[in-house]
């Protein structure tokens, strides 16, 4: 079963939304095997809920997180995702150095999704218009990602 880790800041909005943006998507294509997906953040413990604007900025992009914990990035073991995914290069820096034994494994989500290798920006850090624009953008790039990594490869 392929597996798949999102990592963010906080664990807070940006990893827990792709997560389950990804989840949807892979289920939507027909024929695929199950597949594990989870979050974790850099900075943050686990078992928190999500704050009331996290929450507000996932209902705006269609997704219902009241029952999701917070997971720090300690407390899992990473050799058991087949994918690291990471919103920001500095995130992708930091986990290379720290498990360079993992770095095949570790990408920038833009990256791996095959757009420009940016960084997906914190929503907490910008308006919440653009905080809303960026989760939908967030959300194309791992629904384009689902996509590639269900495609056969030759």
């Amino acid at each position: 079963m392929p597996s798949i880790l999102f990592v963010c800041l906080a664990n807070q909005i940006r990893s827990p939304i792709a997560a389950a943006t990804f989840h949807a998507a892979w289920l939507a294509q027909p024929g695929l095997p199950a597949c594990r997906v989870a979050s974790a953040g850099t900075w943050t413990r686990s078992g928190l809920p999500l704050s009331q604007p996290a929450l507000a900025l996932a209902q705006a992009v269609g997704l219902d997180l009241r029952r999701f914990r917070t997971t720090s990035i300690v407390d899992v073991h990473l050799p058991a995702y087949d994918w690291i995914v990471v919103m920001e290069k500095g995130q992708l820096e930091a986990l290379t150095i720290e498990h360079p034994h993992l770095r095949p494994r570790i990408h920038l989500l833009t990256a791996l999704a095959g757009a420009y290798p940016s960084d997906i920006p914190d929503p907490t850090q910008v308006d919440p218009g653009t905080a809303l624009s960026v989760l939908l953008d967030l959300q194309a790039c791992v629904r384009q990602l689902a996509a590639r990594l269900a495609a056969p490869h030759p």
